[in-house]
C-alpha cells in the first residue's frame, strides 16, 4: 500500500493523530501480507466518541479500501457530595435543605445534561407537593461539568404527631446523558441519613 492510516472519514484525510493532540500512533508492521497500525487514545474523552476507519491507499491501482468501526464513550460516574442546610442539629417545624452536587471530570468535554431522582427511606421517589411543603429543584449546570439539584422541606417533621415523617436515609441519584447516541449516561448517588429533632 501507498498509505494505511486511521482516520475521521473513509478517504483517509481527516488523520486521527492530525486532530487529536491525546492520540499518539504506532508504526505499520508487516508480517508476510498483513500490515498493522494502532492509535491509542489516552484519557479517552466524550468527543472522542464517534465513527473511525481503517484506510488503506494503493496509489498506483487508483484503490482506497477501508474499514469502519464506531466507538462508544460511557460518561464516567459523577463525584457526588450531600449539603444540608441547615447543618447540626435538625429542629422538627423548620426548613430544611439539601443540596446534591455532582462534578464530572474533565474528560467530559462534549454537552451534556443531568436529571435527578430524589428517594425517600421507603425507596418511593420524591417530587414537590402541591402545598409546598416538599419542593425538588431539578438538576441544573451551575457551572462547567457541576450540576446541582436541592430537596427543600418547609417545614420538616419527624411524624411524631402522625402527619410526615421525613426521617431516614434520603438518597439522590444524578444521571448524566448527551444526545449523541455513542456517549452512554453515566450515573452515581449519595446518601444521607437525617434525624429530626
Amino acid at each position: 500500500p501507498t498509505d494505511f492510516l486511521i482516520s475521521y472519514d473513509q478517504a483517509g484525510t481527516m488523520k486521527v493523530i492530525d486532530g487529536n493532540s491525546d492520540a499518539m500512533q504506532s508504526l505499520v508492521m508487516k508480517n508476510g501480507n498483513i500490515f498493522s497500525k494502532e492509535v491509542t487514545i489516552n484519557p479517552i474523552k466524550t468527543s472522542d466518541a464517534t465513527n473511525y476507519f481503517c484506510v488503506v491507499v494503493f496509489e498506483q491501482l487508483g484503490v482506497i479500501s477501508y474499514d469502519e468501526e464506531m466507538l462508544s464513550v460511557k460518561i464516567p460516574s459523577p463525584s457526588m457530595s450531600l449539603v444540608l442546610s441547615p447543618s447540626g442539629i435538625i429542629y422538627e417545624s423548620t426548613p430544611l435543605s439539601i443540596t446534591c452536587t455532582a462534578t464530572l471530570p474533565s474528560v467530559v468535554n462534549t454537552p451534556v445534561s443531568a436529571m435527578v431522582s430524589w428517594i425517600n427511606p421507603s425507596d418511593e421517589i420524591i417530587t414537590s407537593t402541591d402545598d409546598g411543603r416538599v419542593t425538588v429543584l431539578p438538576a441544573e449546570m451551575i457551572s462547567n461539568n457541576i450540576f446541582e439539584s436541592t430537596l427543600i422541606f418547609f417545614p420538616v417533621d419527624n411524624g411524631d404527631e402522625g402527619l410526615f415523617d421525613d426521617q431516614g436515609v434520603h438518597t439522590c441519584e444524578m444521571t448524566i446523558s448527551s444526545t449523541d447516541n455513542l456517549i452512554l449516561n453515566g450515573v452515581n448517588s449519595i446518601t444521607e441519613e437525617i434525624t429530626v429533632e
